[in-house]
């Protein structure tokens, strides 16, 4: 994605998924949904296997010999998944133990198919289980410099991408990003709803009741509305760029307490979104805060979340 609205269809892309051809979940829905929006803006869409110690629960790291045996048989394997949903599956071998060295190998092979996306459902996991062992969906997406979809099998997919949910900080980066998730936007026929909730007031200015603006003092109800009417217009002004450039763009403000991903998901609901785009920052504080939000709704979205670094 550019930083720009533009006319033209993303043709040239190339969308990269991830599938374990010997899951138990029901990837077939996975799949016509991966088809399916990747045939809205005609991106070219091919799947890979990391066949690793990680996807097997295998403790130890593949030697030789175990690799040699088990290649054959998953590439049979995937072949034969692939072949029923006419989709064509790499296999791609990573003898090393553990999770980082998994996730590498599918962000290598990804720089090397020269792709502009990764989409990988997630196996829902939770409590105990997911502590135990971690998050393939999670780590991939703190490290990845390729724009990553998460899809969770658990719950309904669209048929297709109609309306993407957008949440904003309203910085200039952030707004770069609306632009961009614009022209994936049009080029799918879809609308975009620009999503921004206030941060919620810092206890001491609750406990005090009022807040220096200019030297002089408001209450906090004043300037908390002051800066919400701030942020509608910046949202407005997005608006109307999109509409300019032809994509469909309405706007949503929460001033509702609560956390930042309730408030998202809430959103997603009301207005029927199928996809959440989500930028999160590289900085460590940044990291650290986007990077949860980011792994919060990956965890809770009933919808498929789009995350850009």
């Amino acid at each position: 994605m550019g930083n720009n609205v533009t006319s033209g269809s993303q043709s040239g892309q190339k969308w990269l998924f991830a599938i374990d051809p010997f899951s138990d979940l029901d990837i077939k829905r996975v799949i016509d949904f991966a088809k399916a929006s990747a045939g809205q803006v005609k991106a070219h869409l091919r799947g890979v296997y990391i066949l690793a110690p990680e996807s097997l629960n295998w403790t130890g790291e593949f030697s030789g010999p175990w690799l040699d045996r088990y290649l054959p048989f998953a590439r049979e394997k995937a072949k034969e998944v692939g072949q029923k949903y006419s989709v064509e599956i790499d296999v791609v071998a990573c003898s090393e133990s553990g999770l980082r060295p998994s996730v590498k190998a599918l962000e290598t092979h990804a720089k090397n198919q020269g792709a502009d996306l990764i989409l990988l459902s997630t196996h829902a996991r939770s409590g105990i289980e997911r502590w135990t062992l971690g998050s393939y969906a999670e780590t991939l997406i703190l490290s990845s410099s390729i724009p990553v979809m998460v899809i969770n099998p658990q719950h309904e997919l669209p048929k297709n991408v109609n309306n993407i949910l957008v949440p904003t900080d309203l910085s200039e980066e952030s707004e770069r990003f609306i632009m961009a998730v614009g022209t994936f936007a049009k080029g799918a026929g879809a609308g975009l709803t620009l999503f921004y909730k206030q941060p919620d007031p810092l206890d001491p200015m609750i406990q005090q009741g009022v807040y220096a603006v200019g030297g002089g003092w408001v209450s906090v109800q004043s300037y908390l509305d002051s800066e919400l009417g701030e942020r509608r217009k910046q949202l407005e002004r997005l608006q109307t760029t999109l509409g300019a450039a032809g994509v469909r763009a309405e706007i949503s403000l929460s001033a509702s307490n609560g956390s930042l991903i309730e408030a998202i998901n809430k959103c997603a609901a009301d207005k029927k979104a199928d996809v959440i785009a989500l930028l999160t920052h590289s900085g460590p504080l940044e990291a650290a805060v986007l990077g949860s939000v980011a792994r919060g709704l990956v965890r809770s979205s009933h919808v498929p979340v789009y995350i850009r670094r």
